[in-house]
């Protein structure tokens, strides 16, 4: 007797979907080319020094304590396992991002399935996850993003099934995915709050206690025991954050225009400002109206208004960006509202069921105009970043990487493309100052030879000066130079000519 049930056709089209999105990163990310940020440089470095048996330390020697662990460990865990098979780390951080997302638009339409009624709009809504820009956006960064937003869409999808029949086994699970989140990222802290309160909501009798205790125990713990690690280790519990954020009203506004650029990239600010706004006021009226169903939808609204909370708490504090990047863990949980209001739209009106003509021509229309109004601005981002891509290629093909790589000892060098130095070299080290002015400064405040890295080919910091000026501003003893590249020693005795 057959145990396994064969699969119905809206898994078989999302199969094909997930095969879709993993050819997709694999073409806007040619080899070797995940665009690489400072904070790439972190997660990088933290994962290779770990390695290095020096602890988790960012690209400047600076311990890793902004950003949870998780990210890195995946790092380490991928660079041991690709060393023998000569794979290049940055190389397999691609197939990863590829993989990852392919499984975020499997599980994403999933959870469309879980709450959307009509298959067809269930798979409508997860064509449109592959031409958006949150998602690719971050999909070709080496960010944790892209692994936190496969964290949360599973975490939803669980936490649907422990509604559907409360369970330990789900229970668990959930307590999992929603650890695995927060030790990606801190934001993660939401699927915490969201399990807490759908338990409550959903248990009763002693089973409510006792989920709740078992479920808040097993996610929150090790994340206290990381911030406990930081208190000692860094001496702050979350890393070092640059305070004086934005006002109240200036971040309402920026989320309200990230919002409705999703779904009007083309418009003007103002529109798109008054869609979010709208769109936001429509998910509060559902939330609380959605508080006497205790279902998926009011999971998911509790998990959207959190989190949106939570990021504008954050970016009114410090100094954080209101962006496609911040808000992209959203973007599925919000395309799902979003076709489910067409549903319920449709639905209303009187001539119309789920299964006829007018209902499925509707329905497509509505996905193809979403599409087309993203496909100008989608496309030409898309060749932006298939440009930046390639850019990153040059570092792995410049003879000065490779000439740094063959030292057997690798000092702290100050240069102008810190992150990348590390990733590309294993150098530690820090930013030049941007202005002659305020480096000719620097180089009498030293009171230790220094070592300089020049890279000539990095166009990463906005420098007012070139590898020449460099060298005619100070003293330096040349060490090597190839194609204007070069590194040196600033000795303190005399900095500057």
């Amino acid at each position: 007797m057959n145990r396994f049930k064969p699969l119905k056709w809206p898994t078989w089209v999302l199969i094909c979907l997930s095969f879709g999105a993993f050819a997709l990163l694999l073409w806007l990310t040619p080899q070797g080319g995940v665009i690489l940020t400072r904070d790439s440089g972190s997660y990088i470095s933290a994962g290779r020094s770990l390695l290095e048996g020096e602890g988790l330390l960012r690209y400047n020697r600076v311990v890793y304590a902004r950003w949870p662990p998780l990210y890195p460990l995946v790092l380490a865990a991928l660079e041991v396992i690709t060393a023998p098979l000569s794979l290049d780390l940055l190389e397999a951080i691609r197939f990863l991002n590829a993989l990852t997302y392919a499984a975020l638009t499997f599980a994403s339409g999933r959870l469309f399935l879980r709450l959307i009624r009509s298959p067809l709009l269930a798979l409508l809504a997860t064509v449109t996850l592959l031409f958006n820009w949150p998602l690719v956006l971050t999909s070709v960064h080496a960010w944790s993003e892209p692994l936190f937003n496969l964290l949360v869409v599973l975490f939803l999808l669980t936490l649907a099934n422990y509604i559907d029949q409360p369970q330990r086994r789900s229970l668990v699970w959930m307590a999992l995915l929603a650890t695995l989140a927060t030790l990606q990222r801190y934001s993660g802290i939401v699927t915490i709050t969201t399990g807490l309160v759908m338990i409550v909501l959903v248990s009763s009798g002693q089973r409510k206690w006792r989920d709740t205790l078992i479920f808040g125990s097993l996610s929150i713990t090790p994340l206290l025991l990381w911030n406990v690690y930081n208190q000692l280790v860094a001496g702050n519990a979350v890393g070092e954050w640059e305070l004086g954020g934005q006002s109240i009203v200036r971040a309402i506004e920026q989320t309200c225009r990230m919002l409705g650029s999703w779904l009007l990239p083309s418009g003007g600010a103002n529109m798109q400002v008054i869609i979010g706004a709208v769109l936001m006021v429509s998910i509060a009226v559902a939330l609380i109206y959605q508080l006497r169903r205790r279902n998926l939808l009011l999971a998911v609204l509790l998990l959207i208004v959190s989190f949106t909370g939570l990021t504008m708490g954050l970016a009114v504090v410090t100094r954080v960006a209101l962006d496609n990047r911040m808000y992209s863990p959203i973007f599925v949980p919000v395309t799902g509202l979003i076709f489910l209001l067409l549903e319920a739209i449709l639905q209303r009106l009187p001539p119309i069921k789920s299964e006829s003509v007018v209902f499925t021509g509707i329905s497509l229309i509505f996905t193809l105009a979403l599409l087309l109004t993203r496909s100008e601005d989608v496309l030409r981002e898309f060749g932006i970043l298939r440009e930046n891509c390639c850019r990153e290629q040059i570092w792995e093909e410049a003879p000065i990487i490779s000439w740094l790589r063959d030292q057997p000892v690798k000092e702290f060098a100050w240069n102008n493309a810190p992150e990348k130095s590390r990733i590309f070299t294993s150098y530690y080290g820090n930013a030049l100052p941007r202005s002659l002015a305020a480096l000719e400064k620097w180089a009498q405040t030293q009171t230790s030879d220094q070592y300089i890295i020049w890279y000539a080919f990095s166009n990463d910091y906005n420098y007012r000066y070139s590898g020449e000026m460099l060298t005619e501003t100070l003293d330096l003893e040349t060490i090597m130079e190839l194609d204007g590249s070069g590194l040196y020693r600033l000795h303190v005795n005399n900095p500057t000519k």
